[in-house]
């Protein structure tokens, strides 16, 4: 990243209270700002569709019978 984006970028990863996150922006090879931002916009949006999935609206299928 070049001194102002690494510096963004500093601040990003350090703000970043998943650990699992900071991490995987920290393994990251020539991260850039926009990399950094999309890698975190990726994360949120995934949390969001797991969220989605584990709501009790959610059908639950209790048996598979095959059609044989």
């Amino acid at each position: 990243m070049r001194s102002q984006d690494s510096l963004i970028g500093d601040r990003i990863i350090c703000g970043i209270p998943e650990n699992a996150l900071k991490e995987r922006q920290q393994r990251e090879k020539d991260l850039t700002l926009s990399k950094a931002v999309q890698i975190c916009r990726v994360a949120e949006t995934t949390r969001s569709q797991m969220k989605e999935l584990q709501t009790d609206d959610v059908v639950s299928v209790h048996a598979v019978y095959s059609a044989q």
